[in-house]
């Protein structure tokens, strides 16, 4: 158990180390085109000399750097667990020893979900008290972003039936998630500039128009399914059979997911109060989350399945790519109903909540269908190399 804390604790150190480098790049960002971000409005950030920008960010984004790369290191051979797994011939000899490196050690699915829905009750009541109460509401705010995507890497993880992935080379799928959500935003405030989509006047009047539609159903789905199974190109070495093409997806679309429900949340919290963030908490860590699995567990699938290695590798590569822009452009299509329909919004928001509960199912169906179909291809393969 002790182990499986000391994970979670070196996650959040990879977290940590992410907003500092997105900070930092961040800010080079805001300092270009904050003027073109908020019309008629001056920002602070464009009184900073730019000299001084680049020294704040430098600082940051190598702060983040230095923590991120230092979880990630391998350990030293001194300290280096190896679990040896042996196998034996026609009369019982043992015939092969094959060594693994320290594989990922997470609690139990039951515990997470629990210490999740504990933290949303326990944070509420803490909002609403204040005073001291308040100085619990870190703790319950830290679960309730993260423990969703714990519970669904270590669901996924331990479906590997003994034959788990090195802890290292997760943490490095999980990283590039997370660090992929800042490219996603740049990206995604670069497309609203150019079609002219005011997204702040969307968050604070939920007045919509078409140009924002398009980035949330189609701009904004197209890069962030794009740039989530990049993370594979980093282990791709390491994948070799369809499950292990499905986890290193996951786990991927788990790390942007985490960050993106820290900043929403963040930003509901400090803007709304008590009552919006519960219900945002609960509603990404039961649905966003999973959302954010389904495109790069297919994209990972298919890679891991034909290595694009001919023609047909590549057509159903890219049929997994149009399934999850598809699939993501959808679900925001019908989370923003009530925005469009401003005329009977409280129909809508109904409806939307409804669908987007039989979506989240849906999500959850498609993953789990290709992780046991990974799982048996995976196992099909074995055999006809044994």
């Amino acid at each position: 158990m002790l182990d499986s804390y000391k994970t979670i604790v070196r996650i959040y150190g990879l977290v940590f180390g992410t907003l500092l480098m997105s900070m930092g790049l961040q800010m080079l960002f805001l300092r270009y085109y904050s003027g073109n971000l908020i019309e008629g409005e001056d920002m602070i950030i464009e009184k900073i000399p730019i000299s001084l920008m680049i020294v704040f960010m430098l600082i940051l984004t190598c702060s983040g750097l230095i923590i991120v790369y230092s979880l990630l290191q391998p350990a030293p051979k001194a300290i280096k667990y190896f679990h040896i797994d042996s196998k034996r011939n026609l009369t019982g000899e043992k015939t092969e020893k094959v060594e693994r490196s320290t594989e990922l050690v997470l609690p139990k699915t039951k515990r997470l979900w629990l210490l999740f829905g504990l933290s949303l009750v326990v944070g509420i009541i803490c909002l609403n008290l204040g005073g001291r109460a308040l100085y619990i509401f870190p703790i319950c705010f830290v679960i309730a972003f993260s423990f969703p995507s714990l519970f669904w890497l270590s669901y996924v993880y331990r479906k590997t039936n003994g034959r788990g992935e090195p802890e290292r080379m997760i943490l490095i799928a999980l990283t590039w998630g997370m660090l992929s959500t800042l490219p996603a935003s740049i990206l995604n405030e670069l497309a609203a500039m150019q079609i002219g989509a005011d997204m702040m006047k969307l968050f604070e009047e939920e007045v919509i128009g078409m140009a924002e539609i398009i980035v949330i159903t189609v701009a904004a789905p197209i890069m962030e399914e794009i740039l989530k199974p990049l993370g594979l190109i980093l282990i791709i070495k390491r994948i070799k059979t369809p499950y292990e093409g499905i986890l290193y997806g996951v786990t991927c679309g788990l790390g942007f997911a985490m960050i993106e429900n820290l900043l929403y949340e963040v930003w509901v919290v400090t803007v709304f109060g008590a009552n919006e963030w519960t219900v945002t908490a609960f509603a990404r860590g039961m649905g966003s989350t999973i959302l954010h699995t389904v495109g790069p567990a297919i994209v990972g699938f298919f890679y891991a399945k034909y290595h694009l290695s001919d023609f047909s590798g590549v057509v159903k590569l890219t049929l997994g790519f149009l399934c999850a822009f598809v699939i993501h452009g959808l679900w925001n299509l019908v989370g923003i109903l009530p925005l469009i329909k401003s005329e009977s919004a409280t129909d809508w928001e109904l409806g939307s909540f409804v669908i987007l509960f039989f979506f989240t199912i849906a999500c959850i169906m498609i993953v789990t269908k290709l992780m046991n179909k990974g799982l048996k291809e995976t196992a099909y393969e074995e055999g006809l190399e044994s």
